[in-house]
């Protein structure tokens, strides 16, 4: 099994995984929401690999697992600072 490219498009099983780490890290959409700056509302769609058979663009998707990876960092005790 090769990397996963940008363009490649999310699976079901990576939303099941998103759903997962949240869950197994105590947190709710509401607090998953304030700490990444999605709507609650967006999380719940994100979670469920889509919205009314739209499916979710594969730069959003990494986008939202980057916020999520901030989250883990943060969660971690590390903080991210701009490097100058």
């Amino acid at each position: 099994m090769g990397r996963r490219r940008v363009n490649d498009k999310p699976t079901k099983k990576e939303f099941d995984a998103a759903r997962a780490w949240r869950l197994a890290r105590g947190l709710s959409v509401d607090q998953l929401a304030e700490l990444t700056g999605y709507a609650r509302e967006t999380i719940y769609v994100y979670e469920r690999g889509g919205h009314q058979n739209q499916p979710i663009q594969p730069w959003v998707w990494l986008r939202y697992k980057s916020s999520c990876a901030g989250v883990e960092a943060e969660l971690q005790g590390s903080k991210f600072e701009w490097q100058t």
